[in-house]
């Protein structure tokens, strides 16, 4: 697991949330993308029944970042109760600092990420499409 991942798709959900990013369907079901810099760089997050992934690819289509996490896999199991077993005992005694979990959970921590920037990603889709919809209601009653 790419520590360089688990930056970048908490960077991208804290600009998605601030409405810095745009985001619209991919080619398959559960994949949004979104342009980044000067559309140079696509960043692609995808969820799918247990696997989730981000991808970053350059303006030629060529991978630059790739993280594939399944739920079902041994290490990210491991880690999201490793993860949980953290939140339990932070919950009970609060003495760490909520960013500073241990180097095994980071797998869950990119896990869940990559759903919650996937799910943001689909909500601000939607409100694109819902928005382009009514726009072409509106070209449409001009004529």
């Amino acid at each position: 697991m790419n520590e360089k991942s688990l930056q970048f798709v908490q960077q991208l959900i804290e600009k998605t949330e601030k409405g810095l990013i745009l985001w619209t369907p991919a080619i398959e079901d559960g994949q949004f993308k979104t342009l980044l810099g000067q559309g140079e760089l696509a960043f692609v997050v995808q969820v799918k029944r247990n696997t989730r992934q981000p991808f970053l690819l350059d303006e030629h289509q060529e991978t630059i970042l790739e993280e594939e996490l399944n739920s079902d896999d041994d290490l990210v199991r491991a880690s999201v109760e490793k993860l949980q077993e953290e939140r339990s005992l932070r919950n009970l005694y609060d003495k760490t600092p909520h960013g500073d979990f241990p180097t095994e959970t980071k797998p869950a921590l990119l896990f869940e990420a990559i759903g919650h920037l996937q799910e943001l990603a689909r909500s601000k889709a939607l409100k694109v499409n819902q928005r382009l919809a009514q726009a072409e209601e509106i070209l449409a009653s001009l004529h």
